[in-house]
């Protein structure tokens, strides 16, 4: 079902291992309808777990800030990320603030025909200080787990069953620390 494999694509930091992960799935929609779907913040609240509140802070040109809040076991942390379009095929994300010392992420949408798509989450996270980093990285880690798996899952509920003959397939690649 998952292929799983270390990716270290991630620049050393100070820190001796930044946390990397990556996950792929290959849709039966247009890069055009998940590009629009990842663009909607505001709906992450409705199917990414952990997440309770976004929001569009800003939008100027091809550049959107975006801000959401992510709570497990009582631990609520806030994350802010200047969010850089390329419409329909990129979503590159940067940290302006939140609980990480690094955070750096990407979705790749690689269009296979007019009805199909590769997906790519790509996350690259180093959370400062010990005592935060004990509590913020095992939250966000096992979200990530869960992220791609719910997006396809909205995306489904979101733009109905395609009538094709093959399912959406995925791959997941293990974090690395």
């Amino acid at each position: 079902k998952g292929i799983i494999r270390i990716v270290s694509a991630c620049p050393q930091k100070e820190s001796p291992m930044p946390s990397h992960i990556q996950r792929t799935a290959c849709l039966p929609y247009s890069a055009e309808s998940l590009f629009e779907l990842i663009n909607q913040v505001e709906s992450y609240p409705n199917y990414l777990p952990g997440c309770i509140e976004a929001s569009t802070l800003s939008r100027h040109g091809n550049t959107v800030l975006a801000q959401m809040t992510l709570s497990k076991a009582g631990f609520t942390r806030t994350l802010t990320t200047c969010n850089e379009l390329t419409a329909p095929t990129r979503v590159s994300m940067r940290l302006v603030e939140g609980p990480f010392k690094t955070f750096e992420g990407e979705w790749c949408l690689t269009p296979l025909g007019p009805h199909a798509t590769k997906i790519t989450l790509s996350l690259c996270f180093e959370v400062g200080g010990a005592w935060l980093g004990s509590m913020v990285k095992p939250l966000f880690a096992s979200m990530d787990t869960q992220l791609l798996h719910a997006f396809c899952e909205y995306a489904k509920n979101t733009l109905g069953t395609p009538h094709l003959s093959s399912s959406p397939t995925s791959s997941q690649t293990s974090t690395n620390g």
